[in-house]
């Protein structure tokens, strides 16, 4: 993954490194976003489990 920063330096997002995939994770919850075959994106949204 390739991290991604704003112009304040803080990290925003994650590309993969084929470039199909973003990650972006903020306060506990998780969105992936994919580029399908067909040209179409999915997005899936999950909650990040917080060490103790």
């Amino acid at each position: 993954m390739v991290e991604v920063r704003n112009l304040d330096q803080k990290r925003v997002l994650d590309i993969s490194e084929d470039r199909k995939e973003v990650v972006i994770r903020k306060k506990g919850c998780e969105t992936i976003i994919r580029a399908q075959k067909d040209g179409t994106l999915a997005v899936l949204h999950r909650w990040i489990a917080t060490p103790a």
